[in-house]
């Protein structure tokens, strides 16, 4: 249905769902529980996400920074940290419903289907 780059953009539009604030840092700085680790691809994803209408920048552009395992911050490339919009939820739901929906009317079809064969033997 879909093809690499779109999939892409759709996990990366759930992995930003699944993002948690666990904290506030010196400075006011958030901490965020499932943050995504930025590449070439999922840049490019945020950047499409971003262009429909699906994510927006946190307002005040909060700078979002790696972790590592010591709670030392890579400040090598921050970014902004991203929210999804009322457009954003209904893609991650609107598809989910579809895909349930689609289900029910094969496992519908498939029932009449075996019904009509037991009839007619």
């Amino acid at each position: 249905m879909f093809n690499k780059n779109e999939r892409l953009i759709r996990e990366v539009l759930k992995k930003l769902s699944k993002q948690r604030v666990v904290g506030i840092a010196e400075g006011n700085a958030w901490i965020i529980s499932g943050g995504i680790k930025v590449d070439d691809e999922i840049e490019a994803a945020l950047r499409t996400c971003s262009m429909r209408g699906w994510i927006e920048p946190v307002t005040g552009t909060i700078p979002q920074y790696n972790v590592s395992k010591d709670f030392k911050f890579n400040k090598e490339k921050p970014g902004p940290a991203y929210r999804l919009t009322e457009v954003g939820w209904n893609v991650i739901h609107g598809s989910y419903i579809l895909i349930k929906a689609t289900f029910c009317v094969t496992i519908i079809t498939l029932i009449i289907t075996l019904v009509q064969l037991l009839r007619t033997h």
